[in-house]
């Protein structure tokens, strides 16, 4: 399908209101960035999609964006964070669950002497320098209202479908019609100012669907310049690697940039380039759990290593400690009777079981090992089934408590209370072994059992 140089959006009511007071007021206002980019790309698709997040250009300064909307403040609130770089953002009053919309003046920028931010910013009223300092031709696209009459924001429809001018001068249809991620100007120079640039060129060819390609002069440029990635702040790193590694085509991208993802985790150069291979293919079979996908990442490697790798980026406690987890049991033996599937249960927890079963199901798919598959869907059906029945693997399932085992004891003349949990451990040991369910049904039999143990004592 052909775009023409205009086009009908569906607007929300905010987004448009932002647009026709900017243009009343006699400023050039636009809609630019990932929403146009997503907007026009799922058009060429011949589908239609609404952006979560919106942000508009504007050839007004920031100090004048302030001053209208000052007038406006019964139905926007204005948060002046980022001003001092020609950003602000408006936040909709009259809308339930409003986002934020980002409003930023036409900008051009200086150059990046740390390789991460520029070093000044100047304004301008001149859109096509303003899309010609952005990082990709797709993201460098722009659509102005072609109607500039003014509805009534005292009660606004919930969308609009507005006819708008698309403003491409850098090739960012093409670019969207070939499916090609392509630097707007010098892909060089592009990926000098700022590494980062780098991460998100992966993630969208990681991420968008349909899938985009990485056009060739911008793959030697991103390869050129990868070190330059040490200079980026490892939190702005990890984000856009999340995003990357819960892509649809992560794996293609994985297995074609090894050397670019390895200067962000050089452990991965321990990694024999059979087991690379295998631990990306397995990506395109896991679920999209960020835990589950870095321990298939770093699968075959030291809990020490990734535990390294992790803590450099700055990883939350959380997804570290649950990738860890399930690097520590990837040399286990598979659980394949239902006491063992409890006594890991027991263990780990339900969470990094499913996990776990997903780590090993998404590595047996890429090595073609079927065999291994149908014990490990095996082992996902008996593990179901335990859950379903309720049948206890844990000493918060049993119906007896520590009250009931210190009762039992002091009949007995015992005071040590660290008998206390070894009685309920054997007891566990017991449930789980004749396969009790967590009901009122097993108490009896439990508390029978618990009484034999002490008196054996």
């Amino acid at each position: 399908m052909l775009l023409s140089s205009s086009v009908v959006i569906k607007l929300p009511s905010p987004v448009l209101g932002i647009l026709q007071i900017l243009d009343s007021h006699g400023f050039e206002t636009c809609l630019v960035g990932g929403c146009v980019r997503d907007i026009l790309s799922a058009i060429l698709q011949k589908r239609s999609i609404l952006p979560k997040d919106w942000d508009i250009a504007t050839s007004a300064t920031p100090n004048k964006v302030l001053e209208i909307f000052s007038r406006y403040d019964s139905y926007f609130k204005v948060i002046p964070i980022g001003i001092q770089h020609g950003t602000l953002r408006i936040l909709p009053l009259l809308c339930e669950n409003a986002q934020v919309i980002e409003i930023t003046t036409y900008r051009i920028e200086g150059k990046y002497s740390d390789k991460r931010k520029p070093d000044s910013v100047f304004f301008t009223t001149d859109l096509r320098k303003d899309l010609a300092r952005r990082d990709f031709r797709m993201n460098a696209i722009a659509c102005s209202l072609k109607n500039h009459e003014i509805f009534a924001l005292d009660n606004p429809q919930e969308y609009y479908h507005c006819a708008m001018q698309i403003r491409d001068y850098y090739g960012g249809i093409r670019s969207l019609q070939q499916r090609q991620i392509v630097c707007v100007g010098n892909p060089a120079q592009r990926f000098e100012e700022d590494a980062l640039r780098i991460m998100r060129a992966l993630r969208f060819s990681a991420v968008l669907e349909p899938h985009f390609c990485i056009e060739f002069h911008t793959q030697e440029a991103l390869r050129m310049y990868k070190d330059n990635l040490c200079s980026i702040a490892k939190e702005r790193i990890q984000s856009e690697y999340n995003a990357m590694l819960l892509g649809d085509y992560i794996t293609d991208i994985a297995l074609c940039y090894r050397e670019v993802f390895a200067v962000i985790y050089p452990e991965i150069l321990s990694l024999s380039s059979a087991q690379y291979q295998v631990n990306m293919s397995a990506l395109q079979y896991a679920p999209f759990v960020l835990s589950v996908r870095l321990a298939i990442f770093f699968h075959s490697l030291s809990k020490e290593d990734v535990a390294a790798a992790l803590k450099r980026m700055r990883y939350d406690k959380k997804t570290l400690s649950h990738t860890l987890a399930l690097v520590a049991l990837q040399q286990d033996s598979l659980p394949l009777t239902r006491m063992a599937i409890k006594e890991m249960l027991f263990r780990v927890g339900e969470v990094i079981f499913t996990q776990y079963i997903q780590v090993h199901i998404a590595l047996a798919k890429a090595q073609n090992a079927e065999v291994l598959v149908q014990s490990l869907s095996e082992i996902e059906t008996i593990y179901r089934d335990i859950i379903e029945r309720r049948e206890c693997f844990l000493l918060g399932d049993l119906t007896i408590t520590g009250d009931d085992i210190v009762t039992m004891l002091r009949e007995k003349q015992i005071f040590d209370k660290r008998q206390v949990g070894a009685v309920l451990q054997q007891v566990l040991y017991f449930a789980m072994s004749e396969n009790l369910c967590c009901n009122v049904d097993s108490r009896s039999m439990l508390l029978m059992k618990a009484q034999g143990i002490v008196d054996s004592l």
